[in-house]
């Protein structure tokens, strides 16, 4: 079917305005091998989960649930923005999930805000404000429970401890070191505790009623091999110290 001339002609106007205008940057459709790592992560359906990443920093992507078929919406109309460490770049973490993101801070996920634009042009994410305080974890030290920025030592569980961290990252959405974890083992019961180096992963930065922003989820992974049945505290991801762990530490002092 042919067009009228004076709608052709608009249509193609149109479309020439909206190329002239569109950002040299444009985030693109993450490719079969992310979308399935974004899913596992997140533990929706491959298929059923549609996403994008940033070409300003493919680090960062979008995801959200597809509604068709058989697919169910469990997030509604709402997304996923995830991040993964330029070193691991199979390894994805889930930084956060909303449905609107004007009252969102990006400071406070550490999302840039040239990224949150090429994610989601349209309907923004997350807005900036001011400068945020720098990012703290709570740990477990002799002095009792302290915030800590880019700790050297903590307390994991009631029998182990990692020493000598060092860390190559820290402030944004995932914090990357390494120490050494040491778990003391069973009386008499030999081989049954832990010693190695292992990588430290704290995520998911929250902002408190306090100020103090401070991440809430914890992985420690390790290269070494583990003796059969052996598992790692916090091998698979895991909620470290929140907010309400926050404000009981601050009540009940050092």
């Amino acid at each position: 079917m042919r067009l009228p001339r004076p709608l052709a002609a608009m249509l193609i106007a149109i479309a020439a305005l909206l190329a002239a205008s569109a950002p040299a940057d444009a985030s693109r459709r993450a490719t079969d091998a992310e979308t399935l790592e974004m899913a596992e992560a997140t533990g929706f359906r491959p298929e059923c989960f549609f996403a994008h990443i940033s070409t300003i920093d493919d680090a960062w992507a979008l995801g959200t649930e597809v509604g068709i078929g058989s697919c169910q919406r469990g997030i509604g109309n709402g997304y996923i923005v995830m991040y993964r460490d330029p070193a691991e770049p199979r390894v994805w973490e889930e930084v956060l999930q909303a449905s609107d993101g004007h009252d969102i801070v990006c400071d406070d996920y550490g999302i840039p805000l040239d990224v949150a634009r090429d994610l989601s042009p349209m309907v923004p994410i997350c807005v900036r404000q001011p400068p945020r305080p720098a990012v703290v974890v709570l740990v477990q030290t002799r002095s009792g429970l302290l915030l800590r920025e880019r700790p050297r030592s903590m307390a994991v569980g009631a029998k182990g401890a990692i020493t000598r961290m060092r860390w190559r990252r820290w402030g944004g959405p995932v914090a990357v070191g390494r120490g050494h974890y040491t778990i003391a083992g069973f009386a008499g019961e030999p081989d049954t505790g832990f010693s190695g180096t292992v990588t430290i992963r704290f995520s998911r930065p929250r902002t408190c009623r306090s100020g103090d922003r401070v991440y809430t989820r914890l992985r420690i992974t390790t290269r070494k091999r583990l003796r059969e049945g052996m598992v790692l505290p916090y091998s698979r991801g895991g909620e470290w110290a929140d907010c309400a762990d926050v404000a009981r530490a601050a009540e009940t002092g050092p």
